[in-house]
C-alpha cells in the first residue's frame, strides 16, 4: 500500500492523500476472486473520501459498499488463464482531531464509531469472554 500527499496544497486544515493498493496473485489455480479494501464510504469529522477507483484488466470488478459498516471494497473475478491483478486507488482527506482524554466529561460517540464498538458473538466488548462467561476483573 502506498500513501503520498497530493500535489495541491489544501486551503483548509484538511490534508489530502492518494492511497494505491495493488494485488497480484502470482500462482493462481483456476478462476480467481480477489477482494481489496477501499476508503470509507461515509464522511466523518476527521476523514473524507474524495474518490475510489479501480482497475482489473481481463477480469470483472465491481465496487461494493457496506453502508452499515461504512466500508467499501472492490470485488474482482478473473477467469482461468487471466493473470489476476487488481489496483485500487483511493483519494482521501484527513485532519487532526484533538481529544482531551483527561476531561471529566465524555464526548458523544460519532455514529460510525458506535457501530464498530458494539459487541458481537465472536468479539464481545463487555466483561464476558468468548464463551459468554463473566470474567474476573
Amino acid at each position: 500500500m502506498l500513501a503520498k500527499p497530493m500535489l495541491t496544497k489544501p486551503a483548509d486544515d484538511w490534508r489530502r492523500f492518494e492511497v494505491m493498493t495493488r494485488v497480484e496473485i502470482l500462482k493462481p489455480v483456476g478462476a480467481t476472486r480477489v477482494w481489496v479494501p477501499a476508503a470509507l464510504v461515509q464522511q466523518t469529522p476527521y476523514h473524507q473520501t474524495l474518490a475510489n477507483t479501480f482497475n482489473a484488466p481481463g477480469g470483472k470488478a465491481r465496487f461494493v459498499e457496506r453502508r452499515d459498516d461504512a466500508l467499501g471494497l472492490v470485488a474482482a473475478e478473473f477467469p482461468v488463464g487471466v493473470p489476476p491483478v487488481v489496483t485500487v486507488t483511493s483519494r482521501v482527506a484527513t485532519r487532526n482531531v484533538a481529544v482531551d482524554v483527561g476531561a471529566q466529561h465524555a464526548a458523544p460517540l460519532h455514529d460510525n464509531l458506535k457501530h464498530f464498538l458494539r459487541p458481537t458473538r465472536l468479539l464481545p466488548t463487555n466483561a464476558r469472554n468468548h464463551r459468554g462467561v463473566l470474567q474476573d476483573s
